[in-house]
């Protein structure tokens, strides 16, 4: 189980944002070395078992379309 910011999806899969993905650090000399960068990922819809939605619960949801005032 992993709970994620979900950025986007196309035909491929879900993209998912990472704030601190570790990756091996191949300038150290301690080959356990890692680092944490951000990272986006996508995730293929075939790994994809279910997905969950909070609508209203602060912080788990965006800002509904249809609060927004349409004008020029």
């Amino acid at each position: 189980k992993i709970f994620v910011h979900v950025k986007g999806y196309d035909e491929n899969g879900m993209w998912i944002h990472h704030p601190s993905f570790e990756v091996p650090d191949l300038k150290s000399e301690n080959k356990n070395d890692m680092r944490k960068l951000e990272a986006s990922i996508l995730i293929p819809w075939a790994f994809i078992v279910s997905i969950a939605h909070f609508p209203g619960a602060e912080g788990f949801d965006f800002p509904s379309p249809f609060e927004h005032k349409i004008g020029f």
